[in-house]
């Protein structure tokens, strides 16, 4: 298979079968974890789990489930054009959502505010692009998730916020374990002559969205 061909999401059998189990797993233990989260962020407070929670939840099950719709789904099928739009699109709010409840445990309210705004409006931004110019900006796209990601992190290991409590030694470094995961998973994306390319890069997702879920449902109890 060429590497145009996997650019344009054709893999042998093989690959797909692998890709899907991939997908199979992550969605299943998401769906779990999702539950477990917004059931302890409800036990953890009186007035039950907060919007920041309730966003990421549904962020991270709109982007498995999006990309798991998107590869499943038959070469050729009418509906892989508006599935790939929606899986390039929910990327964008996973990040937004992963960014706002970590933001919204950790920094002092009119910063968190700030920072939410701006993470919100590139990814409504990046949302548009994905679903209404498809396939035209996808590296920005992915430049813009690693900022929003990366510029949430460097916030919250901010001097006055890290010592303010935070995330704690333990959620940082699952914060800091998720972004690395993410970024070198973004090469393997991008390399297409790789064999197994797909299924790699999203295990590679699957494992780094596990690691900011550990430092979430922590700084969530």
């Amino acid at each position: 298979m060429s590497a145009a061909g996997r650019r344009l999401g054709r893999y042998p059998r093989r690959e797909r079968l692998a890709d899907r189990c991939v997908h199979a797993v992550s969605v299943s233990t998401a769906i779990i974890a999702g539950v477990v989260l917004v059931w302890s962020s409800a036990r953890a407070s009186s007035y039950g789990p907060s919007a920041a929670v309730i966003r990421y939840v549904a962020g991270l099950l709109g982007m498995l489930g999006a990309s798991a719709a998107y590869n499943m789904v038959a070469e050729g099928s009418a509906r892989r054009g508006t599935l790939r739009r929606l899986d390039r699109a929910a990327i964008f709010t996973m990040v937004a959502g992963t960014c706002t409840v970590m933001l919204h445990g950790t920094v002092s309210t009119p910063l968190a505010c700030a920072a939410a705004v701006v993470i919100w409006s590139v990814a409504l931004l990046g949302t548009m692009g994905a679903m209404f110019r498809p396939g035209r900006h996808e590296n920005a796209g992915l430049i813009a998730c690693l900022v929003m990601g990366w510029g949430t992190a460097a916030l919250l290991l901010w001097g006055p916020v890290a010592t303010g409590g935070g995330l704690g030694a333990g959620g940082t470094w699952w914060l800091l374990a998720g972004g690395a995961l993410y970024s070198v998973g973004i090469g393997f994306h991008l390399w297409h002559a790789l064999p197994f390319q797909n299924a790699i890069w999203h295990g590679f997702v699957s494992v780094a969205a596990a690691c900011h879920y550990v430092a979430v449902l922590g700084l969530v109890t």
